[in-house]
């Protein structure tokens, strides 16, 4: 079994066992729904999809690399451009949180 598959199936069991432990803390859940319980209820549906495609990865990297293959020139430039600009975004929005922090004492 070669390196990657035993990762990917690490990975997968690891968000099972995430979306497991969410369903086992809902499982006695009776109150008002808080910002809590829709974050753990995302978390537990994340974690089952990341889960499902690692487990399914193989056919899914080929299929989405001979996508990529295809795919005009310009779109990769955009596709790049893009990333920088998320990655921008959360560089600044990272500096004003630890400017917040350090100017509110």
């Amino acid at each position: 079994m070669a390196v990657q598959q035993i990762a990917r199936y690490a990975g997968a069991i690891f968000y099972f066992l995430s979306a497991g432990s969410v369903a086992f803390a809902f499982r006695n859940f009776a109150g008002a729904v808080h910002a809590d319980a829709i974050w753990g209820a995302t978390i537990g549906v994340l974690s089952q999809a990341a889960a499902l495609i690692l487990v399914f990865s193989g056919p899914f990297a080929r299929e989405f690399a001979a996508e990529r293959e295809k795919r005009p020139a310009y779109k990769k430039y955009l596709l790049n451009a893009f990333t920088v600009v998320i990655v921008m975004a959360a560089g600044a929005a990272t500096l004003i949180d630890i400017v917040a922090l350090f100017s509110s004492k």
